[in-house]
C-alpha cells in the first residue's frame, strides 16, 4: 500500500511457530503473503540468578521466501546463554542483499553502517539513555 515498512508484536515460541501463527485462524494469513515479512525478532522474558527477571533477544531470522508449500526460514543470530550474547550464525541475509541492491552500497559499507549504529547503541546503554 506504498509503506515502507511496519513493525508489530504477536506471541510465539519461535521464528518458525510465528508463521504457523500468522497462517491460522484468526489471522489467516495467505502463504503467499507471508515473504512479505522481513524480520522476526523472538524476545523471551526469563530470570537469571544474578539479574532477575530479564529479556533477551533469542533468535532473529528472516523469510526468505517460499519453496514448494513450505516458509524458508534464515536463522541469523541465536542467543548464547552462556555469554548472555547474540552470535551470528554464519547464515548469509537476504534482507542486507536487498538492501544493498536498492541502495547502491557494497556490502562492506552496510557492514560499517551497521557497526557504527551499534557503537551508539552500546554507548546509549551504557550511559543509561533508554529513549531519544
Amino acid at each position: 500500500t506504498g509503506h515502507d515498512g511496519c513493525m508489530g508484536t504477536i506471541h510465539a515460541n519461535s521464528a518458525r511457530e510465528t508463521i504457523v501463527r500468522l497462517e491460522s485462524p484468526p489471522m489467516n494469513v495467505p502463504r503467499i503473503m507471508i515473504p512479505a515479512l522481513d524480520i522476526i525478532i523472538m524476545q523471551v522474558r526469563f530470570h537469571s540468578r544474578k539479574k532477575g527477571t530479564i529479556r533477551r533477544v533469542t533468535e532473529i531470522a528472516e523469510v526468505s521466501g517460499i519453496e514448494g508449500e513450505s516458509i524458508q526460514l534464515n536463522k541469523l543470530y541465536k542467543y548464547d546463554p552462556a555469554k548472555d550474547e547474540l552470535v551470528p550464525t554464519g547464515v548469509p541475509s537476504r534482507t542486507l542483499n536487498t538492501l544493498a541492491h536498492h541502495t547502491g552500497m557494497s556490502m562492506k559499507e552496510i557492514e560499517l553502517e551497521i557497526e557504527k549504529r551499534k557503537i551508539i547503541l552500546e554507548w546509549m546503554i551504557e550511559n543509561g539513555i533508554r529513549s531519544i
